[in-house]
């Protein structure tokens, strides 16, 4: 029991004992008469006090299984936002790439333009000397115009040639 000696408790007429475990308990209590004399048998009453539900073997299982679906969603959703994380580094990786592409391609049509305007430029010159040039020097201005043509021909082959190859149209070498 909780206490192994008698409590003399004197006018007092109650017992109380806090914080007791779960268990069986056996209250004994001995009296005494107004004339001072003490009863031989103790009258004695069986307590017993139940353990509480949430210390039940029920109850630490539903603990542990509420345990393991905390930490299970917590890495859940760890990993989920480190795939999105991953997700969108790759896309913002792709799509600086996508920028740098564009960048090339503007820079590639701007040389092409150059280099087109420069052919033109150079076939306009002498067809435009043409009317006040004499014979002899027609036939200059004519070979001068046909090579800056076939000049011409071979850049707008290069850039048709490209536009095969981007569209897979045409093996590369």
């Amino acid at each position: 029991g909780v206490d192994k000696e008698w409590n003399y408790v004197d006018e007092v007429r109650s017992a109380t004992w806090s914080y007791l475990p779960s268990g069986r308990y056996r209250f004994e209590l001995i009296a005494q008469n107004y004339d001072g004399f003490w009863n031989a048998t103790p009258k004695t009453l069986e307590i017993v006090i139940k353990p509480s539900p949430f210390l039940a073997w029920y109850s630490i299982l539903i603990y542990i299984v509420l345990l393991a679906a905390i930490i299970y969603s917590f890495m859940v959703i760890t990993i989920n936002r480190k795939v999105q994380n991953k997700k969108l580094e790759l896309t913002m990786e792709a799509l600086e790439q996508e920028k740098k592409m564009a960048r090339m391609k503007v820079g590639f049509f701007t040389n092409i333009s150059h280099e087109l305007r420069t052919s033109l430029s150079l076939i306009y010159a002498p067809v435009s000397m043409l009317d006040k040039a004499d014979e002899a020097k027609r036939k200059d201005i004519i070979s001068l115009v046909r090579s800056n043509t076939n000049s011409l021909l071979v850049l707008i082959d290069q850039l048709l040639n490209i536009s095969r190859i981007e569209n897979d149209c045409m093996p590369l070498m």
